[in-house]
């Protein structure tokens, strides 16, 4: 059964203290090295239907073409004339050392492995452990690689070949006690869709299994997708505007196609029969209330039936910091306890057009509801054209809103799938958390979220909770959703595994460093606030020399890589 989820920040990560970000005039050393052509960067594709499309533009145009080995953080790689070049620095040597040597050659493509669409995407790579690494060429092989120990720079060899429907490697898992490799490939061929493909290491006889493949329709390009492994279950984890569909799984041949949806276009039906709600759709037997939610209140909507007219003679409303209780002619409408506290003070309802509306104000702010009474089947309703007589007039002046802080048009959630069952385990509404970025941790953790909560972004990752799963907040970047927005030329945003400072590129030349709260050397006053001052955190505006397009941005505690078409870039972040 599905269970939804609330991300519930940890109060020990934030700072409601936090200044915001000081200009520093400190210098930090930038390396250079001339690189062969990046690339065949594939700007567009071959199929110019969709080259207007969001999901084109994030798979083609904001693709990054530098990998990051999280094995060896001083150590990335990129593709060039199919091959994979390799750009690693060393911090033994004065002056730092930067080398660029190549490693693998991707076989040629016949004809007969050329994909049936022709379309063509950018070569990706990612690594599966400390010699294994997963190369797709973009058209329609996969190969599992021995790269050997990555140190010493060796060449390379192809281990199996195995066939894909092209695409590119968004998630990659190695799974423990097996032989098994799991890969996630995105593609957008007739429709955007996943290929979960399992494969197995050969024998030491040499002899392969056939892989398993596992094909799931989604909505557009994922900004976050991981794969998992959690009590002898496989999971894929993915943030979704849509749904998300099974097609096929070749170990069920038998195995016809079910919708798995999100709570987006999700049909709930209660036990009694008597709700029957279609989110984004109609329905003809509505509860009796519905429900949305804006950052700081929950809206519940109330109608009576039969056209009977409601005054302040026949509603009645009790509420408490945790239960809710509202009566129309003696009979209640919505009852139960609440999923969240909420503020008595700031609480109200009302009459208009013969409709009641519940207002409740949130006591933690900005926390997302999943549902309004615990134990209910009841969905949040979300505000859309064609739904208006469903939904409260929104509470606020949207115009008063920046760009940055505007609800987005379609709501996404972070859901969880069972690789077994192909249902979802658990689900979470982000409401109006904007992904921030996506990208690796360390090599034994799945791949994390960041998330914009208020003005901060916050760092999430799938954990196991008991027998579930669940999100936990690891770090928090302060202030840097607010900051974040106003880089209208950003390309990339990534933070190294320690999560000591946050980077972004523009699309040219400029990058910007945002380095998490460091103690002074002696302490400030705040006059303003009546406040000693011990930590500040720093900020570098970094303007590279050139002009060419940034292609490619990874990061590691110590320094930034860059890559553009002809050269390459390091920024030493710090001497460690």
């Amino acid at each position: 059964m599905e269970a939804t989820l609330s991300l519930k920040p940890n109060k020990s990560l934030l700072d409601s203290h936090f200044e915001g970000y000081k200009l520093s005039l400190d210098s930090l050393p930038i390396y250079t090295v001339e690189l062969e052509d990046v690339g065949p960067v594939q700007r567009h594709g071959s199929d110019r239907s969709d080259r207007f499309a969001l999901h084109h533009a994030k798979s083609y145009a904001l693709f990054n073409y530098l990998f990051r080995d999280p094995w060896n953080v001083h150590r990335c790689y990129y593709f060039g004339d199919q091959k994979i070049f390799q750009l690693s620095v060393s911090f033994d040597e004065t002056p730092l050392k930067l080398e660029v040597q190549d490693v693998y050659r991707i076989p040629p493509i016949s004809s007969e492995h050329q994909t049936e669409t022709g379309k063509e995407y950018n070569c990706s790579v990612m690594f599966v452990s400390e010699s294994l690494a997963v190369v797709c060429d973009g058209h329609s092989r996969m190969f599992l690689v021995n790269t050997g120990d990555r140190k010493t720079c060796i060449e390379w060899s192809t281990i199996r070949a195995v066939p894909c429907i092209g695409g590119i490697i968004l998630s990659i898992l190695d799974k423990p006690l097996s032989n098994e490799i799991d890969v996630a490939l995105w593609a957008s061929n007739e429709k955007q869709s996943i290929q979960w493909i399992t494969i197995t290491e050969p024998s030491i006889e040499g002899s392969t299994t056939e892989p398993r493949i596992r094909v799931l329709e989604c909505a557009g390009f994922p900004d976050y997708l991981a794969l998992s492994f959690y009590n002898n279950r496989s999971y894929i984890h993915l943030q979704t505007v849509g749904a998300v569909q099974f097609i096929s799984d070749s170990k069920f041949p038998e195995f016809h196609s079910q919708s798995v949806t999100s709570i987006i276009d999700k049909v709930i039906d209660s036990a009694e029969g008597d709700v029957n709600v279609i989110v984004n759709g109609k329905s003809e037997n509505l509860p009796k209330y519905s429900w949305t939610q804006t950052e700081d209140e929950v809206i519940a909507i109330c109608k009576a039936e039969g056209g009977e007219t409601l005054s302040k003679h026949n509603v009645e409303v009790n509420m408490s910091a945790k239960k809710l209780r509202a009566t129309i002619s003696d009979e209640d409408v919505v009852a139960g306890e609440l999923e969240n506290h909420i503020d008595i003070d700031g609480s109200n309802w009302s009459i208009i057009d013969n409709i009641l509306e519940i207002t409740l104000s949130k006591r933690d702010k900005g926390l997302i509801w999943n549902r309004l009474i615990l134990g209910s089947t009841v969905v949040e309703i979300k505000c859309s054209e064609g739904d208006t007589d469903q939904c409260s007039n929104i509470p606020f002046n949207t115009q008063s809103l920046e760009a940055c802080d505007s609800y987005p048009e379609e709501l996404s959630h972070l859901v969880s799938i069972n690789g077994e069952t192909h249902e979802i385990e658990c689900s979470v509404s982000l409401g109006s958390h904007q992904v921030v970025f996506s990208g690796l941790g360390s090599s034994t953790d799945p791949q994390l979220i960041c998330l914009r909560h208020d003005v901060d972004a916050l760092v999430w990752r799938p954990a196991i909770d008991g027998d579930m799963v669940a999100w936990q907040h690891t770090a928090t970047f302060h202030a840097f959703g607010y900051v974040q927005a106003s880089k209208q030329e950003r390309k990339f945003t990534l933070a190294p595994e320690d999560y000591s400072y946050v980077a972004v590129a523009d699309c040219r030349r400029h990058i910007y460093i945002y380095h998490q709260p460091s103690p002074l050397q002696s302490e400030l006053r705040n006059r303003k606030q009546s406040r000693d001052v011990t930590h500040v955190a720093k900020q570098h505006v970094i303007a590279l020399d050139t002009n060419d397009d940034i292609l490619g941005l990874n990061c590691n505690s110590n320094c930034l890589f860059i890559i553009t078409a002809h050269r390459a870039f390091v920024i030493r972040i710090r001497n460690e």
